[in-house]
């Protein structure tokens, strides 16, 4: 268990016995060991000379601290407090109880025996027998009590902020003159990023001594940037423009730092930790690199990085996802006007795979060789007419076929996209389905008519906007999809998922990129037709006639009747 752990608990519990203290009697003994001794009473219905025993001191003291010369006033205000005796302790244990592992032990006697390791820092054996059970059933309560109070730290511990973040640094030049530099514990993600040039953390003591309990304010008002940090300089700057150094605008990283924001988060901590992300993300530059550029330690880094990565994959489901039903419309209209034929009204999404180069692994390196003679992992994407990613899957190594990625992704065996009547644009290294999915290809060539030849144009047409997506993602993203990513292959998934997030983002944004570079149009060649699906032949061929159908009847048509 780390340093910073255990003094964060020992604060936690520090500070709810301030709270009670002033219930308790003043004698030798501190708060903290009066609540063990009386918790332990009310819990246990032992005699008093048992409980006596067990915390080494005469039976007058205990009695005198769990019964003595409470005045009427001071009890009827304790029984208000906490409704009865078992109240308060049983109160407290419900609150904390669901982070708990469910083990052999109950919620009350966890606490005991971890605030017992935390007031009298005694050994891990020594207080295992105090409470009769193995070395290693305690250290496995006091890790959970432990995580369970740095969960709770934000809730009782917390910066007052309620305006935005950014204030101007010009309006605090004055304030800052005035103040005094107060050297107290910087806080521990960013340390480095408050200290001043004598070593200390800078705070202003204006904030502790003349702030009142209703004032709101900014946490530029008692911490300062280090101006060895120009990305920090940049980002509170208002007005600057973001993109060249992190290739997103301020509006979707904004939009970003809202969509990861917890209830709990305070100050600047979740702003910094998405620069520090998106600086390693726009760059593909090492932790050591980034750590230089932020003034953090290489460690912090690999930690922001795993942290805010998994934050994000977290918020993938809600930023990529199906159409609903009545979005469905809409998709069908627009890919119609990319097809430049009413006949596409029925597509719902286009379909691609692409190929992100990896560095050879150690492991299984001939997996990852594709046909395109490079290491690479597939990221196979559903995109709507407007380029945004409605479902992705990536993880496959490079030289597995496109048409066998398909076969193994759940938007195939789960039948989840697309609708009953709608279908999906593919390139010829797919098969043309009807089932499970609806999955329309280009005819092979050569075309046998002209009916086909034009289906073939209107249907890449419609389709190039998955292309046109995947270059909007390796444009934005140029140092991680042009050159090898040096990463681990079981982070690599990650990283791209990532960027399917934030491209999305940035496109409910308005941020938009021109790709540069299109995926290359060559196609897999075919794989053997799969027995269990059925060939989407006649769907195919009654949209390529509806392709060449004229949109108004001939006049002359008009002049006969016909039976």
């Amino acid at each position: 268990m780390s340093k910073p752990t255990i003094n964060a608990a020992h604060t936690f519990l520090q500070d709810l016995c301030e709270k009670v203290g002033h219930f308790l009697i003043n004698i030798a003994l501190d708060t903290l060991k009066k609540m063990l001794c009386s918790i332990w009473m009310l819990e246990n219905q032992e005699s008093i000379r048992g409980v006596a025993d067990q915390f080494d001191m005469s039976k007058g003291t205990l009695q005198y601290i769990f019964f003595g010369h409470l005045q009427e006033d001071e009890f009827a205000n304790l029984a208000n407090s906490f409704q009865d005796k078992t109240g308060f302790p049983r109160d407290l244990c419900e609150k904390v109880g669901n982070f708990l592992i469910n083990i052999a032990l109950d919620t009350l006697k966890k606490m005991l025996c971890s605030v017992w390791m935390l007031e009298n820092q005694e050994t891990i054996r020594c207080v295992a027998d105090q409470f009769d059970m193995s070395k290693e059933t305690l250290q496995y309560i006091f890790s959970d009590i432990c995580k369970v109070f740095c969960t709770l730290r934000n809730k009782y511990i917390r910066w007052p902020w309620q305006i935005a973040f950014r204030t101007k640094l010009a309006s605090l030049e004055s304030v800052e003159q005035s103040m005094a530099h107060i050297s107290i514990p910087a806080p521990t993600l960013h340390r480095n990023s408050y200290i001043n040039r004598k070593g200390h953390a800078n705070w202003s003591s204006h904030m502790d001594l003349h702030m009142s309990a209703s004032t709101t304010v900014s946490p530029a008002t008692y911490c300062r940037l280090n101006a060895a940090v120009p990305i920090l300089q940049l980002y509170f700057k208002d007005g600057s423009d973001l993109r060249p150094s992190l290739r997103l605008s301020r509006q979707s990283i904004t939009s970003l730092i809202a969509a990861l924001r917890s209830d709990f988060d305070h100050g600047w901590e979740t702003d910094i930790e998405v620069l520090v992300f998106l600086y390693w993300l726009a760059h593909a530059a090492s932790y050591r690199v980034v750590s230089m550029a932020f003034d953090i330690p290489k460690s912090t880094v690999h930690d922001i990085v795993h942290r805010i990565s998994r934050a994000v994959i977290c918020i993938l489901k809600r930023v990529i996802t199906f159409p609903t039903p009545d979005d469905l419309e809409e998709v069908g209209a627009g890919f119609a006007q990319l097809a430049g034929s009413p006949a596409f009204c029925t597509v719902a999404g286009a379909i691609d795979g692409c190929h992100i180069r990896i560095k050879a692994p150690a492991s299984d390196a001939p997996c990852y060789f594709n046909r395109k003679l490079f290491h690479s992992v597939q990221l196979q994407a559903i995109t709507d007419h407007k380029g945004k990613f409605i479902d992705i899957f990536v993880g496959y190594p490079g030289s597995v076929h496109d048409a066998r990625v398909l076969k193994n992704s759940p938007v195939y065996t789960g039948r989840l996209y697309p609708p009953a009547g709608k279908c999906i644009l593919g390139d010829g290294g797919y098969p043309c389905l009807s089932a499970p999915i609806c999955l329309i290809t280009p005819y092979r060539e050569p075309v046998q008519n002209p009916v086909q030849a034009r289906f073939n144009a209107k249907h890449a047409y419609a389709r190039n906007i998955v292309e046109r997506a995947f270059g909007m993602l390796k444009t934005r993203w140029r140092s991680i999809f042009f050159k090898a990513l040096e990463v681990s292959p079981a982070f690599v998934p990650e990283v791209v998922a990532c960027c399917a997030v934030l491209h999305n983002l940035c496109l409910q944004n308005g941020d938009i990129v021109d790709a540069e570079v299109v995926e290359d149009p060559a196609d897999d060649p075919p794989e053997p037709q799969n027995t269990e699906a059925s060939a989407g032949e006649d769907v195919r061929d009654n949209l390529a006639a509806a392709v060449s159908a004229p949109d108004n009847c001939v006049p002359a048509l008009h002049e006969h009747d016909y039976l």
